[in-house]
């Protein structure tokens, strides 16, 4: 057994009480602990496309790239001319530095911005919608939810920092 960030350890210890102690105790050492008993995922806390970053020169130009256009349009084979590179092989190296496309990477990208403008601003879901390069904020909230397996909505209310 293992865990990661901090708040992992406190699971796993979670999740020992209640394998040793039965499931009772565990819920009552959680409400002791004030700390949530079905938190099932860390995802909500973790950022790929950012821990990517300096992952190989080519990725971390193609992320220069898309983060300055998150809000605009943009075709692999822009990306690719960019980057001085066939499509192709852009492909080829996301896959392998990352183990996503480059349109998987720029939807991680969005939803991180996303994620910094829930937490620090009051905007509504359509104006983050439209600032995150999206026209539809059902589809976002999708993609959202996709890769910070939390609701738009849910995010903001868990780490707000602006109310």
């Amino acid at each position: 057994m293992s865990s990661g960030g901090f708040g992992s350890t406190l699971d796993l210890a979670l999740w020992l009480v209640g394998h040793f102690g039965g499931e009772e105790l565990r819920q009552l050492t959680a409400r002791i602990l004030v700390m949530d008993a079905h938190r099932a995922s860390q995802a909500p806390y973790v950022s790929d496309a950012i821990a990517a970053q300096g992952a190989h020169p080519t990725i971390e130009r193609a992320r220069r790239w898309l983060n300055a256009r998150l809000d605009q349009p943009w075709t692999m084979a822009e990306l690719a001319t960019h980057c001085a590179l066939s499509q192709r092989t852009l492909l080829r190296r996301f896959q392998e530095a990352l183990g996503v496309s480059p349109v998987q990477y720029a939807q991680q990208l969005r939803v991180e911005r996303a994620k910094a403008l829930l937490e620090t601003t009051g905007l509504s879901l359509e104006e983050i919608t439209v600032r995150c390069g999206y026209e539809d904020a059902a589809t976002f909230s999708k993609v959202f939810k996709r890769w910070a397996a939390l609701t738009p909505r849910e995010y903001r209310q868990r780490f707000a920092l602006v109310r």
